[in-house]
């Protein structure tokens, strides 16, 4: 990022720093792919739910019992960030920021080896605010 960064302002573009509380907008992208997941869960007959993957089944728990009004908070709130994230491009013309805040690790695995969550939601904030506003 220094690197590109530092080329960039070499080569004459205008740089600054703007303001968008990305994680906030990939918790609230979070909560909408768990929606999407229970769908998925509950199109499988329930007697064969226990066949699915267990983590997916801890995955939608947070999310089961959301009610519809809570749905269209969400929704307004995604209105919300997809707006602030699409009056960014009235100052600047590139958003330039990492897919992924960590180095790379080993194949086989849904979240780092020192992660505390296995959450991949809570390591990876970048790519899902983008998805949430629909860019």
């Amino acid at each position: 990022m220094d690197e590109t960064y530092g080329y960039l302002w070499s080569s004459g573009f205008n740089m600054k720093t703007v303001d968008f509380d990305i994680h906030e907008a990939s918790r609230l992208d979070a909560f909408f792919y768990r929606i999407g997941c229970i769908g998925a869960v509950n199109s499988v007959p329930v007697e064969r739910r226990e066949l699915l993957d267990p983590g997916l089944l801890e995955f939608v728990e947070p999310v089961r019992n959301s009610t519809l009004e809570q749905i269209q908070r969400a929704n307004q709130q995604r209105d919300v960030f997809a707006q602030q994230l699409f009056s960014l491009f009235d100052e600047v013309d590139v958003l330039m920021l990492p897919t992924m805040p960590i180095m790379p690790f080993e194949a086989g695995h849904d979240t780092p080896p020192d992660s505390a969550d296995n959450d991949w939601f809570e390591w990876n904030p970048y790519t899902s605010a983008f998805n949430l506003t629909h860019n």
